[in-house]
């Protein structure tokens, strides 16, 4: 039997309507905010080919009235998606209309041409699966970023006036969360870039772009084996090819008294009357321990007494044995280090807060570099002094700084990939240590960042995991050393950030550990005790998308006391990557507080440029910088409301461009008010449950307002922020 597709469109019309009478929640009816729907199981697969003439896509849940991702009007060409599934794949489609179907473009890149989009968040953990598709059929698949090999099935058709989508999902590419039982609902969205139109629209409106879980739709229905799928997912232990692997419980050993080896051994045959040696060899290859296992398993664990050690390198050495013959060998190198002072200053994190010697403490830190390859040489001591004379209390300077510890013999570790990186350290008019130096005398922290040294996809070079320890050593009892930045922007090498989070923890065991992300945050919580992610708003997307960022990161944070969140602003611009302006003061100010009213634990700035990089027009204006004082002034005055205030419900406003947050401490209440459009609006602050005084006063404006029986009447221009204080 053939099903087309405007027979399709008839049924689904008819069932859209019978729900809506039942009441039942459809996508856009009942639920705008958070469109929902129920998703049913096919029992005959629909054959991929992109006619969508299946009986399996009768039944599929129809997904309609795309808006475009601002949410501010439906999308000017239309987008149907259909979804349905079985016990092995999820099935969508796609119906695109377009009214001038000859102008389809594609591109070398995937996200530059005509091109779909599906989100999958299995359990609205915020760690979600990305595909997209473009016109010709070319895929990508990603667990929140890096494309990635998988067994997706697609297939693409054009007509006169759409073009369509069909795919096949395995269930096995699907990121899965930790099973805590059946998945119930899942954050779904479905999007559509056309370049013609300039249209991105969505089935859910993201507000701030498409990576925004928070946004995402609501799905039910689905009943999938979802432990089977997670556990098939997990890494399996890594035998080597030959007879044996041997592996230990850190790479990097202080005080503890014993090495946990672990020994997997891959033969075939009885491994009766075989025995494991294990043995301790310093770097000059003597044997100075000697363990055996009599009784030898496929899996084998040892632990090993390495307390009279001196500190230094070793390899720990497996040999299995049968009789006196050596029938498989393997090695793993570690490291005993000399025992780590306590940092001058204590650092800790605390039900989410960033505590310095006991007290709570809003890190304002900036990015700290030439902003110029080509001025390196030109960046001094009067640099730091200026950042801290702008009310910056934290630098975080790039690995341009790094001539003392990347070059010479070490570029043949981390192979720089042209001359311009290494002509740019060596450049450089200061090292590290004289940034560390420079802010000790400036009462700022520093947190070092060694970029090249473990940035790589796969760090199982011991040479170059010997070469970051020997930094980090380096620099780890310095007092101004706030904490560590292990990774920048590595979104999709999720082990890899687990790998150098462990690593930092165990050269350091007192400070915390900081990454970056773009947005993959939910994916790497467990790779840091400090996330962030670098939204970058201005000139790309709403300012929203600072909020939408921090939301995320702390839905992320949130279970874990020891964890907080961050967020990098944007003070930059650079028209050949994508940012066409600077901030304005007031945009910088407005992005500070939202990030602030919904949660941000500490605030960075990307980044400084030295004056002659702001003279040449390039970077960041020279009208910004200056302003940055006037708001670090600001952000430090506000801290601690921030930080320990409590949370005080009741200020609303009818008019949804106003974020407001309110905050108790110290016998006063603060309602942070932000216009997030450029529009000027007059606007009620509506006021439930609190006696207002008389006359408010609005911080860092020298005025008062007057206040109404149960409202606060003001006036916002573009981006303006106000701060009561009640």
């Amino acid at each position: 039997m053939q099903v087309y597709h405007g027979l399709i469109s008839i049924i689904q019309e008819c069932l859209v309507c019978a729900l809506l009478l039942l009441c039942i929640p459809v996508s856009g009816l009942c639920a705008p905010d958070a469109p929902f729907m129920a998703v049913k199981s096919t029992a005959v697969a629909p054959v991929i080919d992109g006619e969508l003439n299946d009986p399996a896509w009768i039944g599929a849940a129809a997904f309609r009235d795309f808006y475009l991702y601002s949410g501010e009007k439906p999308a000017g060409e239309q987008t149907r998606v259909y979804m349905t599934y079985n016990k092995s794949n999820l099935y969508i489609a796609f119906v695109c209309y377009d009214s001038r179907i000859a102008d389809l473009k594609t591109a070398a890149s995937i996200f530059a041409g005509d091109e779909v989009e599906v989100f999958i968040d299995p359990g609205r953990t915020c760690d979600y699966t990305h595909i997209a598709v473009d016109s010709s059929g070319k895929t990508y698949l990603a667990w929140q970023m890096g494309n990635r090999p998988s067994n997706l099935v697609v297939a693409t058709k054009i007509f006169a006036d759409r073009w369509q989508v069909e795919m096949a999902v395995p269930w096995k590419d699907i990121k899965w969360p930790a099973p805590g039982g059946a998945v119930s609902e899942w954050g779904v969205n479905f999007c559509r870039s056309n370049p013609r139109t300039k249209e991105s629209s969505c089935w859910s409106p993201t507000i701030t772009g498409f990576h925004n879980p928070l946004r995402f739709g609501i799905v039910t229905g689905m009943k999938v084996d979802a432990k089977q799928f997670y556990l098939a997912q997990q890494p399996a232990a890594k035998v080597a090819s030959g007879a044996l692997a041997v592996s230990t419980d850190k790479t990097f050993y202080c005080v503890e008294k014993e090495l946990a080896a672990n020994i997997r051994v891959n033969f075939e045959g009885s491994l009766g009357g075989k025995k494991i040696l294990l043995s301790i060899k310093d770097n000059q290859g003597r044997k100075l321990t000697e363990s055996p296992i009599a009784s030898v398993l496929l899996t084998n664990r040892k632990n090993i007494n390495i307390s009279t050690l001196p500190p230094g390198d070793y390899t720990l050495a497996a040999s299995l044995m049968e009789d006196s013959k050596v029938i498989g060998e393997a090695a793993q190198w570690f490291r005993k280090t000399k025992p780590m002072a306590r940092p001058a200053n204590n650092v800790e994190i605390k039900d989410g807060i960033l505590y310095l010697n006991g007290k709570p403490h809003l890190p304002i830190v900036l990015y700290f570099g030439s902003g110029d390859w080509n001025r390196s040489c030109e960046i001094s001591i009067k640099d730091v002094e200026d950042a801290a004379n702008k009310g910056f209390n934290t630098l975080l300077p790039g690995w341009e700084f790094l001539k003392d510890d990347l070059l010479g013999e070490r570029e043949k570790i981390w192979k720089p990939a042209n001359d311009g990186s290494v002509n740019r350290i060596k450049n450089c008019s200061m090292t590290l240590m004289d940034v560390l130096n420079a802010a000790q005398k400036n009462n700022l922290q520093v947190i070092p960042y060694f970029g090249y040294m473990w940035r790589t996809e796969k760090l199982d070079d011991e040479s170059r995991i010997r070469m970051g320890a020997d930094i980090i050593e380096k620099y780890r009892n310095h007092p101004a050393v706030l904490c560590w930045h292990s990774n920048d922007e590595t979104d999709g090498w999720v082990t890899l950030n687990q790998k150098t989070y462990k690593l930092y923890k165990e050269i350091d065991p007192y400070r915390p550990v900081f990454l970056n992300l773009i947005f993959a945050a939910a994916a790497n919580k467990n790779a840091a005790d400090i996330l962030s992610t670098d939204p970058y708003p201005i000139g790309k997307t709403s300012i929203l998308a600072v909020a939408s960022h921090t939301d995320t990161l702390r839905r992320v944070t949130d279970g874990n006391p020891k964890q907080t969140c961050w967020l990098v602003h944007q003070m930059f611009f650079s028209p050949r990557e994508g940012w066409p302006r600077c901030p304005t003061p007031k945009e910088e100010r407005c992005m500070t507080f939202l990030s602030l009213n919904h949660g941000a634990k500490g605030l960075a700035y990307f980044g400084y440029s030295v004056e002659g990089t702001r003279k040449a027009g390039q970077r960041l204006t020279e009208e910004l910088w200056q302003y940055m004082a006037e708001l670090n002034s600001q952000t430090k005055e506000m801290s601690l409301p921030y930080l320990v205030g409590k949370d005080v419900e009741g200020f609303t406003s009818s008019n949804k461009d106003l974020d407001i947050a309110a905050k108790k401490y110290d016998g006063h209440t603060y309602v942070i008010v932000c216009n997030t459009s450029e529009k000027s609006i007059n606007a009620e602050i509506s006021v439930a449950g609190i006696k207002l005084p008389e006359k408010i006063e609005v911080l860092f404006e020298r005025r008062f307002v007057d206040a109404k029986e149960a409202s606060i009447a003001d006036s916002f221009t573009g981006y303006d922020v106000h701060i009561y204080k009640l």
